[in-house]
């Protein structure tokens, strides 16, 4: 057995659709459960991460952090051995399990050292292995966020910290397909990763519900489940990522018309890194309901009004000094600001014409900003200070 191409043993994964539009159930049945391991394989897989994990000698591959980059090996303070890694173990994890391949007899433990140059060396689609999921046109997203910004530092992580961080890297339990060409924001949006969860419930079960467990899921992280919401997904790297999550039925219209113009689309562009307004409101539990309700209904004027709130009321300095030590009272404090800037936004100054720059094509683009994630919301009401506020003579 080639542990390094495991597909070299089992069937080919299916090519991405290249445009799809429909509810997120039908984009389940049709398909998502083509692509998926057999769940009979991907819970034996999802045992042998676990077993990995029990062993107090053994690496565990972790997604990459700051100061960290990919390929660098760090041991925590309770001694346990760190590899940084991109998003390739788990390109690896789904092929080994879609091949139908059980797990050697040693275990994960055994075979780890035969891929871990296939883990290293494969590199964002450009020397991606043929037939892995990545080179079939999907992108692989996860139930739970690989890297929770509530974990802190990696330097501060105890061993429990250190085993949720490597189940939710590695395990198949964790993983879902969409196509590449808008899966990072379509992947990441709340209530599709909510709707994906649901599923997983019925197809694996109890095993699902002690993942969540293991792996640290906090109440809210998931959002709420709506198989009936509309979606569009492309294939391909040229497209726009923020499209418009529609409810129900809408006339059927190609993606792009329903992008966001210019400035909204710079605003809603995706990007990487660790934001600390993000990490004081995570620690709020009901965190994915307060957003929910912070971004329905939301006028061109309350998202000015939280983008101000955002960047002067939630500052990370004030909020410390206000609750020193106490980041949930941080959080409640941060929460409590935005809900005061929506329903009373301030918009005196340069805010009033931040709001009359940003009315034209803001249907489109407050119809995106629902869809967005807690980071990706945070940052396209930043990126209203520096791209359009400091802007205005």
């Amino acid at each position: 057995m080639n542990w390094a191409r495991p597909l070299q043993h089992g069937p080919a994964i299916p090519m991405a659709p290249e445009h799809f539009r429909g509810t997120l159930r039908r984009y389940l049945q049709e398909h998502l459960t083509p692509a998926l391991p057999e769940p009979s394989v991907a819970i034996a897989w999802h045992r042998a991460v676990l077993e990995h994990a029990s062993r107090e000698t053994t690496v565990f591959p972790v997604r990459w952090m700051s100061g960290h980059p990919r390929g660098d090996e760090f041991t925590t303070p309770s001694g346990r051995r760190m590899l940084m890694t991109d998003n390739a173990p788990p390109w690896w994890m789904h092929a080994v399990a879609f091949s139908g391949v059980m797990p050697p007899a040693g275990g994960l433990t055994s075979i780890i050292d035969q891929v871990w140059c296939t883990i290293m060396d494969t590199d964002k689609g450009r020397k991606a292995i043929p037939g892995q999921a990545n080179a079939a046109g999907w992108y692989i997203a996860h139930i739970l966020q690989v890297k929770p910004p509530w974990d802190g530092p990696l330097e501060t992580w105890d061993e429990q910290t250190a085993r949720r961080r490597f189940l939710r890297n590695l395990s198949p339990l964790n993983q879902f397909l969409v196509p590449k060409g808008n899966g990072a924001d379509i992947g990441e949006r709340a209530v599709v990763v909510a709707t994906v969860a649901a599923w997983y419930r019925q197809r694996y079960g109890e095993v699902f519900e002690k993942f969540l467990l293991e792996a640290g899921a906090r109440p809210g992280e998931m959002g709420v489940p709506d198989p009936e919401i509309v979606v569009t997904m492309e294939g391909g790297k040229s497209l726009s990522r923020h499209l418009p999550l529609a409810r129900r039925s809408p006339p059927a219209r190609p993606a792009i018309a329903g992008r966001p113009s210019t400035p909204w689309r710079q605003l809603l562009e995706h990007s990487a890194g660790e934001n600390p307004r993000v990490v004081i409101l995570m620690a709020a539990p009901d965190a994915a309901s307060r957003l929910r309700h912070l971004t329905e209904d939301l006028s061109v004027e309350g998202y000015v009004g939280l983008s101000n709130a955002l960047f002067n009321k939630c500052d990370p300095r004030k909020l410390r000094e206000a609750a020193p030590g106490n980041q949930a009272a941080q959080a409640r404090l941060a929460w409590a600001h935005l809900q005061d800037a929506k329903e009373s936004p301030r918009l005196g100054g340069k805010w009033s014409t931040c709001v009359e720059v940003l009315r034209p094509g803001s249907n489109e683009g407050l119809s995106a900003v629902a869809g967005l994630g807690l980071e990706d919301f945070v940052r396209s009401a930043l990126r209203v200070v520096s791209l359009v506020y400091r802007k205005i003579p």
